[in-house]
């Protein structure tokens, strides 16, 4: 048994040694290959010998004409150049470049109308991060957005006084009144306080932004300003004073502007600006006899990286 495992363990040794010789092998052919193409001009190929250099050649020099490697870069589809006349003899481009933008968002958000929600609640705090993708116009100082993003917002109450009728909500009961360990469902009619609101949503808006300083592409800072116009969905969840939360689906409509700095950094750029916005949401978490609608207007922080 002995003997079987100690070839096993030679035969082992040996196929990793071969192993090891094939990959230092492999490595070298890569990198004598790579030596003589890795970095070299595309376009220049192995060229056609210069009148200069044909004159310092003889049979006997047995020498080529030399090559000058240059620096690897990016493709000109990601470094998008824009020379004079690039698309012809106009130097008008029919279309610019299509940008990515990440971004976050957050601030207050200050209740201006609607029911029950606008007596009640404090001002909310808004918490958001998404996409955008930017369509540019050749001069790449103009672009039409589209937004995809997602939010948060979450409200405390300053005044849980239970004033708020509600009617013909499920409530299991768990009191153990008809027996113990045994739960009743019932309907209950109760007047409730609020403690708080929290919504969430899926935000989808499309706008416009236009460059008063520099464009897209500035090697210094650039000023943009811009706007856009959506749509959101999503959930609101209700605190109640001495009553299980409540959930609903809603709805809403939003409307803004803002103005940003942008900042090149490498390859990238950074924003930082404001954003106001104002929205309003349909709500019916708290039935139809209370108006349980919302509108707000939002001051937030946006920044984000450009690519």
């Amino acid at each position: 048994m002995s003997q079987a495992l100690k070839f096993l363990v030679a035969s082992s040794r040996e196929v990793g040694m071969k192993a090891l010789k094939i990959l230092f092998l492999s490595l070298g052919l890569l990198g004598i290959l790579g030596n003589q193409s890795w970095g070299q001009d595309p376009s220049a190929g192995y060229g056609t010998p210069t009148p200069s250099s044909i004159g310092n050649l003889n049979d006997s020099d047995n020498q080529s004409p030399t090559i000058n490697p240059t620096r690897a870069t990016l493709s000109e589809w990601i470094l998008y150049p824009r020379d004079a006349g690039c698309c012809g003899p106009t130097g008008k481009c029919k279309s610019g470049p299509i940008l990515l933008e990440t971004y976050f968002r957050t601030g207050p958000e200050f209740t201006v109308g609607g029911g029950t929600f606008n007596n009640v609640l404090q001002t909310g705090w808004n918490i958001g991060g998404g996409a955008r993708s930017l369509f540019f116009n050749a001069e790449a100082d103009q672009a039409w957005v589209v937004d995809l993003g997602i939010s948060n917002t979450h409200y405390n109450s300053n005044n849980r006084e239970a004033n708020i009728q509600l009617f013909n909500l499920p409530y299991l009961d768990r009191s153990g009144e008809f027996g113990i360990g045994v739960n009743r469902a019932i309907t209950l009619n109760p007047t409730v306080g609020i403690i708080s609101l929290n919504t969430t949503f899926v935000n989808l808006s499309g706008g416009k932004e236009y460059y008063l300083r520099g464009d897209a592409f500035n090697k210094d800072n650039s000023w943009r300003i811009g706007g856009d116009v959506g749509g959101r969905y999503g959930s609101a969840k209700t605190e109640f004073v001495g009553f299980p939360n409540l959930k609903d689906t809603v709805g809403a409509v939003f409307l803004s502007i803002h103005s940003d700095l942008q900042i090149p950094f490498g390859k990238v750029n950074l924003i930082a600006g404001l954003r106001l916005e104002w929205d309003y949401i349909w709500n019916d978490v708290l039935q139809s006899q209370n108006n349980s609608d919302l509108s707000n207007i939002s001051l937030l922080y946006n920044g984000g990286i450009q690519f």
